[in-house]
């Protein structure tokens, strides 16, 4: 947390985001790195060595206080202190304009048995089902948290194909994925598939389904088809 108030932009209006969840501790920070930071070194999170500083009166300060060390031993203590601790190493990201920096600390193993709590994520996605033209500032203003926050979590949302994005922002809507579903409601075919038992090309399951169905595919969809005793599903 010293990190992130250290080297955060004090130009820009942006708070320092900390979420805790059951799976770990989130710090998110604007602006990101700065671009003397190779993004290998940022993926790697072994330590990340700027050639410009921010806020170095602060960085004084906070090194009076024994709060910070000042020569880019940040991120390898907080790696060594996890180790120490027994738990998973911290992972960093930020985007291709370095525009926020995202940090999140994994929970230790052992640290179980803790009463049960909506994750950000999973509130995300019941949101959206209850109201698929739901905005990012709505989400941000039901979750508690800002608009970042609620960037960081869609974009983890639609890596795992758990939502899709369907238009653009203004009169566009969310879709939730549900294990080959639509919004958790499967597909039922009203007659059988004429290629039932044989071998077809994707490709050729994709133009019947297109042709049948008017079923309209994106780049990067995954199709599943599995046929059960009596009955077709999608």
């Amino acid at each position: 947390m010293v990190n992130s108030l250290y080297h955060r932009d004090y130009a820009q209006h942006e708070p320092v985001e900390i979420t805790i969840e059951p799976e770990g501790i989130s710090i998110l920070n604007c602006p990101g790195p700065d671009r003397s930071i190779p993004m290998s070194a940022i993926e790697k999170g072994d330590i990340l060595k700027s050639r410009r500083y921010r806020n170095r009166h602060l960085g004084d300060f906070l090194k009076e206080l024994d709060l910070t060390e000042g020569r880019s031993t940040g991120v390898p203590t907080i790696q060594e202190k996890l180790a120490d601790n027994g738990s998973l190493r911290a992972t960093f990201e930020t985007t291709e304009d370095r525009l926020t920096f995202l940090i999140h600390i994994p929970i230790h193993a052992g640290c179980g048995n803790k009463p049960a709590t909506e994750k950000t994520t999973e509130k995300i996605v019941r949101l959206m089902k209850a109201n698929p033209y739901i905005t990012n500032k709505e989400l941000a203003e039901v979750c508690g948290i800002t608009e970042d926050g609620v960037y960081w979590n869609t974009k983890k949302l639609k890596k795992n194909n758990r939502i899709r994005r369907i238009g653009g922002d203004k009169g566009g809507y969310w879709e939730v994925i549900e294990n080959g579903t639509h919004n958790g409601t499967p597909i039922f075919l009203e007659k059988p598939l004429p290629f039932r038992g044989k071998c077809v090309s994707l490709q050729s399951l994709i133009m019947w389904l297109y042709e049948t169905l008017d079923v309209k595919f994106m780049q990067g969809d995954e199709v599943a088809y599995c046929a059960h005793k009596g009955s077709d599903t999608i």
